[in-house]
């Protein structure tokens, strides 16, 4: 009987730890904090790091990252300010920075490499971000010189976006716009 109790609390503690190690980062918890919102006219710029406000944008359902922060870009041209007689389309871009765990990351490798799509020809100077950390820019400005990006096919942003891989952390730079 004894045996048999020992047996269980092993095979408890193993399943406990083998749940709770799902990522190599899984301690690393996002602070949630407030979006920077700025007005002017009928332009409104969001800098955040919300996941989940981003989320809203982009598609996590299969790839949730586990920090972001960026810049979206909302040009109002409804009508509904006196800049406007004529209503037209809105505006808008959005410029990410998308770090997952090495797991996931490795997941969205592989799915790129099984997907016959088209070369890139994408500048990494496009995606030199004023808001980036000197670290994360340098890492971009040192990226292989024959690497162009990606398209989109993991975030369901559509044909107006563009990804660069930064390999060494696990990290994706995504610019998306409307035509």
């Amino acid at each position: 009987m004894k045996n048999l109790t020992n047996i269980l609390i092993v095979s408890i503690i193993l399943i406990i730890v083998s749940c709770s190690s799902g990522s190599d980062n899984h301690d690393i918890q996002q602070v949630k904090e407030d979006p920077v919102i700025e007005k002017n006219e009928n332009v409104t710029t969001t800098t955040s790091t919300d996941i989940d406000k981003l989320g809203k944008l982009l598609d996590f359902s299969i790839y949730r990252p586990i920090s972001v922060e960026y810049k979206y870009t909302f040009i109002d041209n409804s009508g509904q300010n006196e800049r406007l007689s004529v209503p037209g389309p809105s505006d808008y871009s959005l410029e990410a920075s998308m770090t997952f765990d090495s797991l996931t990351f490795k997941n969205l490798q592989k799915i790129e490499l099984t997907i016959e799509w088209m070369h890139q020809n994408y500048n990494k100077e496009e995606f030199d971000f004023s808001w980036l950390p000197e670290k994360t820019k340098n890492k971009l400005m040192n990226s292989k010189p024959n690497y162009h990006g990606h398209p989109d096919f993991h975030f369901k942003a559509g044909v107006n976006a563009k990804l660069w891989y930064l390999y060494e952390d696990s990290t994706i730079l995504l610019i998306m716009h409307s035509t």
